[in-house]
């Protein structure tokens, strides 16, 4: 028995249509399957990018305000500008009890000395920081512990890490855990190793309690940087970055408008900032999306009105032959819809693919130590109702530009169609 015996008519009839006009059939399909395939791949590389921003912040904190100590530049009630500003250990507890917005301040500075672990030898920065500072760092350990409060209260010599100092000083030897090392000769415990994914240049820095810099090392009270947490919205930030300024200004003796003076860094703003820009991307990724989809749609439209055309003069025999216009209209909708739906259901199926295969090998790129600037590209895919609901709109439009033609075609008499040229 044939397989046609159970193909009903109007499908058969469809299916030699297309074999009948296999180039005809191809261009209609391209247009519905690159349409689907560009819209696809776009969204999916403005989702890796947005995914790639907003898992870099999330590595750091995010709702900071740091501020910094630099020369004066403005004359202020007779003291001449090029006036350095130091910072002192008293300035982050001022801003923890002046403001009430302002969770907890980190102090740190930093300075270079010469390391030496057995017998290897290397100059490193040394960054003296104190327990609320390593908290907003957010660095992760990858051996051995972080700093705590009793190495702050008892002024213990211990260092911790980043894993470029572990691998060049160390030679990436986790057993040397609570080994000493020696800054400058004086002995420190080595306790842990640290990586800083969004701020790289880190890992090639030795942490040390401040409380033992400032005793050890000759620091004394003063102190290079001061980070805030203050989980306020952008505007109250920037009014928050104006009354320290103004503060700061009363307690040093400079003129407040002197950015020079205080260096006063606004993470909460410049957060707030990038994911504006990435909204933009969005939108703009969106936008492009749309014009590929309605540049897909107005091709089957094209394709649809030439088949239309084309077709006319069958139309004509066949209507002749005692066909009804519902029946013509439906076979060439069908044909539409079959096309449409295969073709587009081809082209969401490769662009998934190529995104799977993308974000497989993005991951086996960062598989390493450091994903360098591939880091800011994480899984570029989209959401599959969104890839499933443009197809069907594509298959809509392929049924819709069928439909006008299609129906003009099949008003016309029988002889009109027949001279149709």
């Amino acid at each position: 028995m044939k397989l046609n015996n159970f193909i009903p008519d109007i499908w058969q009839e469809v299916f030699n249509t297309i074999g009948r006009n296999k180039f005809r059939t191809f261009l209609t399909g391209m247009a519905v399957s690159w349409g689907i395939f560009i819209f696809i791949i776009l969204l999916g590389a403005g989702n890796s990018l947005k995914n790639g921003i907003q898992k870099a912040y999330e590595s750091n904190a995010i709702n900071t305000i740091s501020i910094q100590g630099g020369i004066t530049s403005k004359e202020y009630k007779g003291l001449n500008a090029g006036r350095r500003l130091k910072l002192q250990n008293k300035d982050a507890s001022i801003l923890e009890n002046y403001f009430n917005n302002i969770d907890k301040a980190g102090k740190r500075t930093w300075f270079d000395k010469t390391v030496r672990f057995e017998n290897e030898v290397g100059d490193y920065t040394i960054v003296a920081m104190n327990l609320e500072d390593q908290q907003m760092d957010r660095v992760n350990v990858l051996h051995g512990r972080k700093l705590n409060k009793q190495d702050m209260k008892t002024k213990r010599k211990i260092a911790f890490i980043g894993i470029d100092v572990f691998k060049n000083l160390l030679k990436s030897d986790i057993s040397k855990i609570n080994d000493l090392i020696y800054i400058d000769n004086v002995p420190f415990t080595f306790a842990g190793v640290y990586k800083d994914k969004s701020q790289p240049w880190k890992n090639n820095d030795i942490n040390i309690p401040i409380t033992t810099a400032q005793l050890i090392f000759g620091k004394g009270i003063e102190i290079g940087n001061i980070t805030v947490s203050a989980n306020v919205p952008m505007k109250e930030s920037k009014i928050l970055e104006e009354k320290i300024r103004f503060l700061f200004s009363r307690i040093y003796k400079f003129r407040h408008d002197d950015e020079r003076a205080l260096r006063v860094e606004n993470n909460i703003e410049e957060y707030y900032r990038t994911m504006s820009v990435l909204v933009g991307i969005k939108l703009f990724v969106g936008i492009i999306g749309v014009l590929t989809l309605i540049s897909g749609i107005t091709g089957i439209s094209n394709i649809m009105f030439v088949v239309i055309k084309e077709r006319t003069k069958e139309i004509g025999i066949r209507k002749a032959l005692g066909a009804n216009p519902k029946s013509i209209i439906k076979t060439i909708l069908l044909e539409a819809v079959f096309i449409t739906t295969i073709a587009g259901y081809l082209g969401m199926f490769v662009s998934i693919l190529i995104l799977d295969g993308l974000d497989f090998l993005l991951q086996k790129a960062k598989s390493g130590e450091d994903g360098g600037p591939l880091d800011l590209f994480v899984n570029p895919k989209v959401d599959i109702n969104m890839a499933i609901s443009a197809t069907i709109l594509l298959i809509i439009a392929g049924v819709i530009a069928g439909y006008f033609p299609a129906r003009k075609a099949a008003k016309i008499s029988p002889i009109e169609a027949l001279r149709y040229e």
